[in-house]
């Protein structure tokens, strides 16, 4: 079934598949160690919000996610393992997005 969600290889010329159509591709082939190989070496930038947000609670269980300032926010997810991005790409954007992922996970932990 998970090939019907996957588009043809023609539908966009010149362009690489990205990481979620290599996802559905070890799911439809039921290579499952591919797809650990694939989750394991995954790279984060700041468009893994989610994943960065995650990897902090992790890190920071106790600590309250909206009582850190930007400064350490900014360094301690350039300290996360496998994350690549440039620092100086990094906009209050990006880390509003990041600390309101990992508010979410310290709430859901502390409910």
């Amino acid at each position: 079934m998970w090939h019907r969600l996957l588009p043809a290889r023609d539908e966009h010329p010149g362009k690489m598949p990205g990481p979620h159509l290599a996802l559905l591709e070890c799911l439809s082939t039921k290579n499952y160690r591919s797809y650990q190989t694939l989750a394991m070496t995954q790279k984060l930038t700041w468009e893994d919000y989610e994943d960065v947000g995650l990897a902090l609670f992790e890190r920071f269980p106790d600590l309250d996610p909206l009582e850190v300032r930007f400064t350490d926010l900014l360094r301690w997810i350039c300290e996360v393992d496998d994350f690549v991005s440039d620092p100086a790409s990094s906009t209050e954007g990006k880390l509003e997005r990041i600390q309101m992922a990992w508010l979410e996970e310290w709430q859901d932990a502390n409910a």
